[in-house]
């Protein structure tokens, strides 16, 4: 059995490559908001990245006393259903109906490609609770 867990090193590079997949289609996901100074949408992982970088500035910057690994994490996945959900903008309510549905479903559909990825899992779960309640 390799150290990953696998006894095949050819199921690996299946699972990388399906992860991989994922992360390319979370580039083509516009978003809704305008990047300033420009007449473009951000995409969705133009977005998380910049809030990863901002986090990390703030929390080093400011020396702040948080968990850097997961609030980078947290900022790296929380939007990762749009990949499959698309983007929810605030005023549009036939869309803001349906998000609740659109990203259990893409929820569903990240955890039943990438089981293997039960940190990813968790936090995308944690970004949902977050939303709903306000806390993790």
């Amino acid at each position: 059995c390799s150290p990953i867990g696998y006894t095949a090193p050819m199921a690996f590079l299946d699972r990388v490559l399906s992860f991989l997949k994922l992360t390319h289609e979370a580039h083509r996901v516009e978003r809704v908001a305008r990047i300033p100074g420009e007449t473009r949408h951000a995409t969705m992982v133009e977005h998380s990245w910049q809030l990863a970088m901002l986090a990390w500035y703030v929390i080093d910057t400011q020396q702040l006393p948080l968990n850097k690994e997961k609030i980078l994490k947290y900022a790296l996945a929380h939007d990762l259903v749009e990949t499959y959900a698309g983007d929810t903008y605030i005023w549009d309510s036939a869309s803001r109906g349906s998000k609740e549905q659109r990203e259990a479903e893409a929820r569903a559909r990240i955890t039943d490609d990438h089981p293997e990825f039960a940190d990813l899992i968790e936090t995308t779960n944690q970004a949902v609770r977050t939303r709903r309640h306000g806390k993790p």
